[in-house]
């Protein structure tokens, strides 16, 4: 949406000129920046309206539109404050209300908890211009040596909007706070309750997790509190788990003791096929521990908890010719960092670390692509990231989708992350669209997607990914629900 680039840069060189001809000192300087402010709020109203026709049509929007409405607001503020002309309790409430508001939102996406939309957020904006309005009012009535009268009213009245600002924001903190406690004691139980499981494990001695001393520790632990035998998978066939089909023969419940690869190995292996399969982390980034073990951290394994028993969807990925079982899948800058992340050390994080930043330097970012949700085509200039799962997190307790995925429904769940702006800030936007999932934001450059089957077509190569293993590059993929698979989670 062109017109709407266009608004938002429009609205960034307003906010400038605003802050240059108030620091002019002069009368008409100042009735410019009020003139200014005005135009500027006129204008958001449109772009609000052209923002709800888009959003019922599914169009993508800029990465702008989220941040300008913010820094224009909080740079105003900061300015007057500066200058002795706004309070420091006032803006300090703006600022706290920010980062407590975030702060639920981050642990929302953790948890997997949906937050309402803040009703207060909309009265908050109003009452912030209006008190930007007055400000610089009286800054003009200066100038026309206005009755002290006139000074006081107006300044009981920017008082009277300060205090009520502060009271909306104080209101949306606690609606945030609210929701998020109501959200978690209203969340169902999935499955059913694993009692007395009879658990094997399996272990990848070649996982990365496994030089380390600590996570075998974990792994010994676990096994004994569960009277779990540990056998250790035949790294040199390649069908690794061919070996042991005849010891798992008579469990039900199978532990994976390995990294995410070996886990998608596992739910793809005929080997396997009818077992109820459980995870214990000795890869790097981890993304099935995130999901199954709801974010708790690597010590929870060492207490004894029960297993919930659920069905999850598992997703057939079709390539140039091949077929694989996946969990979740990434085309573009997150599969060049998975290709660039070859080295194999204890120190998983510093490998992909070190990979994106090959990627952030060497790799091309962008890809012009067609996609088809449920036949309905879609094309996408200048698309720097593409994620379908089920398993909504990356690793490291990094999220990948953003909201509520629904294990069994059949659908695929997917996050796209455009640019609407020239290619240079591609790799900028990648890391700025990860701190919005993290907190929950599916606003622009990123939009949430869902369907049955989704086809990604593109004149040039594209590098893909699948349950963190680096697949090579395609022109065509598609994606779909084959099957169900029982898990273990907690």
């Amino acid at each position: 949406m062109r017109l709407i680039k266009l608004i938002n840069i429009l609205r960034f060189f307003l906010l400038c000129a605003i802050i240059y001809y108030l620091l002019q000192n002069t009368k008409y300087g100042a009735i410019l920046a009020f003139s200014l402010l005005i135009l500027s709020i006129i204008i958001r109203l449109i772009e609000l309206y052209i923002l709800r026709k888009g959003e019922r049509n599914h169009q993508v929007h800029t990465f702008l539109d989220p941040i300008v409405d913010k820094i224009s607001i909080l740079a105003l503020c900061l300015f007057f404050w500066i200058n002795g002309l706004f309070w420091t309790w006032a803006l300090g409430a703006f600022l706290l209300r920010d980062l407590v508001v975030n702060r639920y939102r981050w642990l929302s996406s953790k948890y997997a908890v949906v937050l309402k939309k803040d009703k207060f957020t909309p009265l908050t904006r109003i009452s912030q211009y209006a008190l930007l309005l007055i400000l610089i009012f009286q800054i003009i009535l200066a100038y026309y040596d206005a009755p002290f009268q006139v000074f006081s009213w107006l300044f009981i009245t920017e008082l009277l909007i300060a205090f009520l600002t502060v009271i909306i924001v104080i209101l949306s903190m606690c609606y945030n706070l609210y929701n998020y406690l109501r959200g978690l004691n209203e969340k169902k139980k999935l499955g059913k309750n694993i009692l007395s499981e009879k658990l094997i494990i399996l272990t990848n001695p070649g996982a990365r997790g496994f030089m380390n001393i600590y996570r075998r520790r974990l792994l010994k632990k676990f096994s004994k509190r569960r009277n779990a035998p540990i056998l250790y998978l035949n790294l040199h066939n390649p069908d690794m788990f061919k070996d042991l089909a005849l010891k798992i023969k008579n469990y039900k419940y199978v532990i994976i003791a390995g990294g995410d690869g070996t886990f998608e190995s596992a739910v793809s292996s005929k080997w396997l096929k009818g077992k109820t399969l459980g995870f214990f982390p000795l890869g790097a980034g981890n993304a099935f521990y995130s999901y199954f073990y709801r974010g708790n951290k690597f010590e929870y394994l060492q207490s004894l908890f029960n297993f919930r028993e659920i069905q999850l969807d598992v997703l057939e990925l079709s390539f140039e010719r091949k077929k694989k079982e996946t969990l979740f899948f990434c085309l573009g800058t997150d599969a060049e960092v998975l290709r660039s992340s070859t080295d194999r050390t204890k120190t998983g994080f510093w490998n992909y670390f070190k990979g994106g930043a090959i990627t952030a330097f060497t790799v091309k970012t962008s890809y012009d692509l067609d996609i088809f949700i449920d036949k309905k085509k879609s094309h996408w200039d200048n698309c720097i990231n593409l994620t379908l799962a089920k398993i909504p997190f990356y690793g490291f307790g990094m999220r990948s989708l953003i909201g509520k995925v629904d294990p069994t429904d059949g659908k695929v769940y997917g996050l796209a992350c455009i640019n609407n702006h020239t290619p240079v800030f591609n790799k900028a936007l990648r890391l700025w669209s990860l701190l919005l999932v993290q907190l929950g934001l599916g606003k622009a450059p990123l939009l949430p997607l869902k369907g049955k089957e989704f086809i990604v077509k593109s004149s040039k190569d594209f590098p893909i990914q699948a349950g963190g293993e680096f697949l090579g590059y395609a022109k065509e993929i598609k994606m779909k629900v084959i099957r169900k698979q029982k898990v273990l989670v907690i």
